[in-house]
């Protein structure tokens, strides 16, 4: 029997074996869809082995949500993404300024909570919208009551994710620089895997406690 052949990345047993079952295997079943979503959400700035590994503690945690709630997965990419949108733009503002001519060290509290601002007034602006669209999306299928609570998930999901990301996408260009590292080239990874993280973990945690 000829021996198969595997990408170089499926090296260890967890990572072949996913390689050989799952990997380019055509998914029909919305739960399972629904879990790599969230898989792959949270592999930003990480390797998949290493997502691979988390992937029964994730089923553990949010099994529930997933199976009761998979409404959230128009979702939950929109909140991920617009939070790393707003880091990367506040990391561009900063790594500008740093390079043009430095930050005052005395002026890094009244950024931090100029950005800390900026977050919240964009993020309630998008969340209001999300409420919106989440009412009209969800009413039919979940009922009023429901799609209320659903609103205000994904809004103030929306409203913390955003908020964070302006604020990390400020902080960490300044850390880097002062560990010695471009901001320009190291700074993007971090920002965008604390968003993505945190906005698909905040997603989900709130509809598991007050949706289900």
């Amino acid at each position: 029997m000829a021996e198969r052949h595997r990408c170089a990345w499926a090296t260890t047993p967890l990572g072949i074996r996913y390689h050989d079952e799952e990997w380019g295997v055509p998914q029909h079943d919305d739960r399972v869809l629904f879990e790599f979503l969230i898989l792959e959400g949270a592999q930003a700035g990480l390797s998949w082995e290493t997502i691979l590994r988390k992937r029964e503690n994730y089923r553990r945690a949010f099994e529930g949500t997933i199976a009761g709630l998979a409404i959230l997965a128009a979702f939950l990419p929109v909140v991920s993404a617009v939070g790393g949108n707003a880091s990367v733009q506040a990391m561009a503002v900063t790594v500008r300024g740093l390079s043009n001519r430095g930050i005052d060290r005395r002026l890094i509290v009244q950024l931090l909570m100029r950005e800390l601002k900026v977050g919240a007034v964009a993020g309630a602006c998008i969340g209001a919208l999300l409420f919106v669209i989440a009412m009209a999306y969800s009413g039919p299928e979940l009922g009023a009551p429901r799609a209320f609570r659903l609103g205000l998930v994904v809004a103030v999901a929306m409203l913390a994710n955003v908020t964070l990301g302006c604020v990390v996408g400020t902080s960490v260009p300044m850390i880097m620089q002062r560990l010695g590292f471009d901001p320009a080239q190291s700074a993007t990874i971090f920002t965008t895997a604390t968003t993505d993280a945190v906005g698909f973990l905040l997603l989900l945690t709130l509809a598991a406690t007050f949706l289900l």
